[in-house]
């Protein structure tokens, strides 16, 4: 697990660590500076999932991850649908 020291959001891997990080590196003001993401930005990014750890120095706290692609599926895929276009 990852932890920011800059906002101290959890993070379940390197990736997700990395891609909260916005702006360009060396700029320290105005709004192309190199900042975290706000909760809501992460939220609605939709790059992310959201859990909470379970145990540990930090459980209770927000974990986030990188949210696992969709693959263009519909919202109600079920593997039994890829099953049926299988002739």
């Amino acid at each position: 697990m990852y932890q920011c020291s800059g906002c101290d959001k959890c993070f379940a891997s390197k990736g997700p660590f990395f891609k909260h990080r916005v702006g360009d590196h060396e700029v320290k003001e105005g709004p192309n500076r190199r900042r975290c993401m706000t909760t809501e930005e992460t939220e609605a990014s939709g790059k992310f999932q959201h859990a909470v750890v379970p145990t540990g120095k930090n459980a209770g706290k927000d974990l986030w991850r990188l949210a696992a692609p969709d693959h263009g599926r519909p919202e109600n895929w079920t593997e039994d649908d890829e099953e049926e276009g299988d002739d």
